[in-house]
């Protein structure tokens, strides 16, 4: 099996980072490794590439006295597919390396692209549109749930809706256009794409600004990209019902980009957005690299995962209760898979609690799902805890669909936490 490991650093001024901030940290956009992926595998490969199972893991942050060394992988998986994985390293202005390698996004590169043979018509769309914003409108919206974007990663132009449709014309500022050529998918584009859909709540529908809670780009079906953007790129999407009352916790599209003639550009299927719960999140992405320059350990977080798992020694179980039915079987090993990850006992009181109010974080969610994979020997979307969202739920989704996985007779559970134990050892039961 063959591989490639390309090398890059991305500074701390580097105009993506310097004009792209969450809660006021200097962030990559996941979307951007898109484009980057292709333009690394454009050096690699001949063939016309597609990428699918996307999956942005955490986000690549930057700070004054940090920059972040880069790595994109390419490892084949068999004929005609690779892996892709990119992951990044803190150094310093002396290029030392601090810390750990961090993963920051993950997918598959295969060769077989869909036909560009979609086409839309521009000016019937425009023409009978019901109403029409300013694109300036939606980073406004975004700049109240501390999203900013400065002047090479904001785009300008109209944003048109048609019934449940909606075109955005977008163009680059001055700035972002002396750059266009270096890339395929320019970032601004990629990025202002992740907010197709999101002028509804313009109007007064609940959308994804209707909280205050911001969302970002989590994971993505497929991406094709048929010819490098141009100039204006206009950017189609349906809008999803979304109830009253209930903000969903993912948003999910299917997005098409076009040029002015209406032949497809690229294809977004299945981009799918998640909320940030907690600005801590995002802040905790720069917090070891300040304790870091001012010489300092970086202090242990309170029941995170990883420092769980430093301090628990795992010991061989034996399964002795076998439970009485196939439901109470994957409740029972949804719990001990949660309290696993938070480092506290689950029973049956938090069936009906939320992920994130038990305390999963996103990074932990993953993990859950790529448990189950392994132990359903398929893959699931990495937003299945986001669609279901308590014990409760996920339980009857797997009852209906993975049933045989978790019958009493082949259930193997994970390890069992004993919280009273002070050394916090996970034990027999």
């Amino acid at each position: 099996m063959r591989s490639h490991i390309v090398h890059l650093e991305f500074d701390h001024d580097n105009y993506i980072l310097r004009d792209h901030k969450v809660h006021g940290v200097r962030i990559i956009p996941g979307v951007t490794y898109l484009d980057l992926v292709l333009r690394v595998a454009r050096e690699l490969f001949p063939q016309n590439i597609g990428l699918s199972k996307i999956l942005f893991t955490e986000p690549l942050a930057t700070t004054q006295d940090f920059n972040r060394s880069v790595e994109v992988q390419f490892e084949e998986e068999k004929q005609g597919t690779y892996k892709v994985r990119i992951r990044s390293q803190r150094i310093d202005h002396q290029r030392k390396a601090h810390g750990e390698w961090t993963e920051h996004m993950q997918c598959l590169l295969d060769f077989e692209k869909t036909p560009a043979n979609m086409f839309l018509d521009i000016r019937n769309f425009i023409s009978g549109s019901d109403n029409r914003h300013d694109v300036s409108e939606i980073y406004a919206e975004a700049r109240k749930v501390n999203i900013e974007h400065g002047e090479f990663m904001q785009t300008q132009g109209v944003i048109y809706q048609k019934g449940n449709e909606e075109l955005m014309v977008l163009n680059l500022s001055d700035l972002s256009e002396g750059y266009r050529d270096s890339f395929i998918a320019h970032p601004a584009f990629l990025d202002g794409s992740t907010f197709a859909t999101s002028s509804f709540s313009l109007n007064g529908r609940p959308g994804i600004f209707t909280d205050g809670v911001p969302y970002i780009p989590f994971s993505i079906d497929r991406f094709e990209v048929y010819r490098t953007l141009p100039s204006t790129v206009y950017v189609y999407s349906k809008s999803q019902t979304i109830s009253e009352g209930k903000i969903p916790e993912v948003n999910r599209n299917d997005v098409m980009l076009y040029d002015e003639k209406g032949e497809a550009l690229a294809l977004f299927k299945g981009l799918t957005n998640k909320r940030i719960r907690n600005s801590q999140l995002i802040e905790q992405l720069i917090q070891e690299s300040f304790q870091s320059s001012a010489g300092q350990t970086p202090a242990k977080e309170e029941k995170s995962e990883s420092s769980y798992q430093r301090e628990v020694t795992v010991k061989p179980i034996q399964q002795k209760n076998l439970i009485s039915d196939t439901e109470g079987s994957i409740k029972k090993y949804l719990r001990e898979s949660v309290g696993r990850k938070i480092g506290r006992q689950i029973n049956e009181a938090d069936d009906r609690r939320g992920f994130y109010d038990i305390g999963l974080d996103s990074k932990q969610t993953i993990e859950i799902v790529r448990e189950l994979e392994a132990k359903c020997s398929h893959d699931f979307y990495p937003t299945l805890l986001f669609e279901y969202q308590t014990i409760e739920e996920l339980s009857a989704y797997l009852l209906e669909n993975d049933a045989k996985y978790f019958a009493v007779e082949s259930i193997t559970t994970p390890p069992v936490c004993d919280f009273q134990n002070n050394q916090n050892e996970i034990v027999d039961e």
